[in-house]
């Protein structure tokens, strides 16, 4: 019965789903015309729909496999009974933050694709389980200070640029992996949108200076978010566009889930390969070496936290560009860290707090940079 239990954690794909939810999901995603309307998520992110989906996924193959019913269905599964031993079912094996977001966006399908449904037990129970979400770990741990992240950036880029003749590949990876945690401290950005930055769409040279632009459809608040790039860091992305990425671009992997990637064009995170580097990968790069470095697993999130951090300590009274800098929708989200300030000065605030980066990293030996 463990092994079923265990199994049943792995979402039930779309294609096994049964054809009454399969059509009520079309339904209520179908874009629709001015005389048909569309459904009422047809307007949600791609993001959000495929996340509803895998939620939605996970509990129908739960009622397949941990309940053994044969034809799983949501509507007729909202019962008390039924949701407190999914919950019981959910709380050993994820935190209690992500037991309310299972819940939550179930109760999201339902409302959207089974409005029919009676979902008060539903809505009562992601109710309670918002009060008691409560973050599993704990984050104070993991706080560095925005100077130790860039340093430990430039030193992989250093150990990358050593090696890049003898073992290009190699050093290429090193000098990425650098460059990204340098740039992820000083533009602390959700790792999707930083993960997905195309050259010439998203990182620009206007006049002479690289500017970083996220569209709305990259932004978990659907707003657009514009910054300056550090002009700190721009010896270090010119060295990774004209030596380290077309090393890699020009390599040929032997490995066959590689070369079943897309090739890279305009894409600023390059693989082994020349594939695209999907942002999950490159988010987990950074928070391997963050592991190994600091004892401490800094994932990109994490950098986010620590930025706020810096300029809640060294930034005095303008804590408040932290909102925008971060690029939250709200002050609620982070609201013991900051009031509302305009994006672009908020970024350009970042970089006098951490004007002191840029000294220290001239006073070390061996930077030499194109």
């Amino acid at each position: 019965m463990t092994a079923l239990a265990d199994n049943s954690y792995i979402a039930l794909p779309f294609s096994e789903w049964p054809h009454d939810e399969q059509n009520a999901w079309l339904s209520a995603k179908a874009k629709g015309n001015v005389f048909d309307g569309q459904g009422p998520a047809a307007a949600w992110s791609p993001h959000t729909q495929d996340k509803i989906e895998l939620t939605v996924g996970r509990f129908l193959k739960w009622l397949l496999v941990g309940r053994g019913i044969a034809h799983p269905r949501v509507p007729s599964n909202l019962d008390q009974p039924t949701l407190q031993s999914y919950l019981a079912f959910l709380q050993p094996r994820v935190s209690p933050v992500s037991a309310h977001m299972y819940i939550n966006d179930l109760r999201r399908y339902c409302q959207v694709a089974r409005p029919e449904a009676d979902r008060s037990v539903l809505n009562t129970l992601a109710r309670n389980l918002q009060w008691r979400a409560t973050p599993s770990r704990n984050k104070r741990a993991k706080i560095v200070d925005l100077n130790a992240l860039v340093d430990l950036g430039r030193d992989f880029q250093d150990i990358g640029r050593t090696l890049i003749d003898t073992h290009p590949v190699r050093g290429a990876i090193l000098v990425r992996d650098g460059f990204a945690i340098s740039l992820l401290a000083l533009r602390p950005l959700r790792i999707r949108a930083f993960g997905s930055l195309q050259i010439g769409h998203h990182l620009e040279q206007i006049g002479g200076q690289w500017h970083i632009l996220i569209p709305p459809e990259l932004s978990k608040t659907k707003q657009h978010w514009e910054g300056p790039f550090p002009n700190v860091l721009r010896a270090d992305l010119e060295y990774y566009l004209e030596v380290a990425r077309p090393k890699l671009l020009t390599y040929q992997s032997r490995k066959p889930w590689v070369k079943r990637r897309a090739k890279a064009r305009t894409e600023l995170w390059v693989g082994r390969g020349g594939q695209a580097l999907p942002y999950k990968e490159l988010g987990a790069a950074i928070a391997r070496h963050t592991q190994r470095h600091f004892g401490v697993r800094i994932g990109p999130h994490m950098f986010r936290d620590c930025a706020a951090t810096y300029l809640a300590i060294y930034s005095g009274k303008d804590v408040g560009i932290i909102k925008s800098v971060l690029g939250h929708s709200t002050m609620r989200t982070a609201e013991q860290y900051y009031n509302q300030a305009n994006q672009s000065d908020a970024v350009g605030k970042l970089d006098e707090a951490i004007s002191a980066i840029s000294a220290n990293l001239t006073r070390k030996k061996g930077r030499a940079r194109r």
